[in-house]
């Protein structure tokens, strides 16, 4: 092979070599992508009234929300909280809403430091700090303050959807929830908050008809409305309520689910044991008596459903009535003795439901 060929290859062969060796230039750095922004909460605006309410005055960010808040807004409740922020529903507390949260002799020490006798008043207390405090001082207590308080807005928007914020409070001595009152106020816009209540209760009652331990359990929520009812408007309900709180105790005496678990028990080769009345008659049924005894001492018994009526009777109208005239009427009365009463009656319903059935075993 001639020489200057051998040379053209070898020339190529360096160039490629040297084409190799020669540093590579980098690709630019591509500018960083911001995160996409959080996609917005939303929410039905009775439970955000709620959320308010619950987080007021609570330092911020917070870990340990209530697992019931949790169950209610099922949503990021930090992002919420921000949220309600962005929105100027929650805000940093005004000096005397900070004040609130100290106790009084905190209160009293802050105001000696400045030569001003305190009180026992603390709104007293905090409106002579907050005219004796200077600029810097007022500061330097909102930088060591991570509270938040409502806002006028945010507290405009509890006031709007106040019913519901009261009814969360009180929703298991109501036997229902916000969001089913929420469907309610739907169907019924004219009604009033302690009209949808007895609404909800009377249809619950509907869907519980026949069992008598869900039937006493509405009684009572019923009771417990016409009570709240009575306490806010001052219209006298005392007949609704001594008629509801009646018929819980007699559903609840009657009842014969603890009978029937009582017999299952049985089958399984326990003794036959009537369940015990625990503080029942204490608690409950005497409680009431005292409240109301007037009323009760010239209850009407008619108003009782009929004893055909029940699944098994085990305390009868007659027994109630005279449980209720010795308590009422004798200096001592004897509580052993109805409980005797009641149990002795609750083990003769029990040997007749467990009894074999003359045409065979019960289905």
């Amino acid at each position: 092979m001639p020489k200057s060929i051998l040379e053209q290859i070898a020339k190529e062969i360096n160039k490629e070599i040297k084409k190799e060796l020669e540093p590579k230039p980098q690709p630019k750095p591509k500018p960083p992508v911001a995160p996409p922004p959080s996609a917005k909460i939303t929410l039905p605006a009775y439970k955000k009234a709620i959320f308010l309410a619950s987080v007021e005055g609570d330092e911020f960010p917070k870990d340990n929300y209530p697992s019931s808040m949790e169950k209610l807004i099922g949503e990021d409740l930090r992002q919420l909280h921000r949220q309600l922020i962005d929105e100027e529903l929650l805000a940093k507390p005004t000096i005397s809403q900070i004040l609130a949260s100290y106790k009084n002799s905190d209160l009293k020490e802050m105001l000696a430091a400045k030569g001003i006798k305190g009180s026992n008043n603390k709104e007293e207390m905090i409106q002579s700090l907050v005219e004796s405090l200077s600029a810097d001082e007022m500061l330097h207590l909102s930088k060591g303050n991570h509270t938040l308080a409502l806002s006028p807005k945010g507290m405009k928007y509890i006031d709007k959807y106040g019913d519901y914020v009261y009814l969360y409070k009180k929703e298991s001595r109501y036997k229902t929830d916000v969001d089913e009152y929420a469907m309610y106020v739907k169907s019924y816009p004219d009604k009033g908050t302690y009209e949808i209540l007895k609404q909800i209760n009377k249809d619950h009652m509907k869907d519980v008809k026949g069992d008598l331990s869900k039937m006493a359990l509405n009684e009572a929520a019923k009771a417990n409305i016409y009570e709240d009812e009575m306490k806010e408007t001052g219209k006298n309900k005392t007949k609704e309520i001594v008629n509801a709180n009646m018929k819980y105790i007699y559903y609840s005496l009657n009842d014969s689910s603890e009978l029937e678990k009582a017999i299952r028990g049985m089958e399984k080769g326990e003794k036959i044991q009537p369940p015990a009345m625990e503080d029942f008659f204490t608690n409950t049924l005497l409680k009431t008596i005292d409240t109301y005894r007037e009323e009760i001492g010239n209850y009407d018994f008619n108003n009782l459903p009929e004893e055909n009526t029940l699944p098994y009777c085990i305390c009868p109208k007659h027994m109630l009535f005279e449980i209720l005239k010795d308590y009422l009427h004798n200096p001592k009365p004897n509580i052993m003795q109805y409980n005797k009463m009641i149990n002795d009656s609750k083990m003769r319903t029990l040997q007749m439901m467990s009894a074999p059935h003359p045409k065979g075993p019960r289905k």
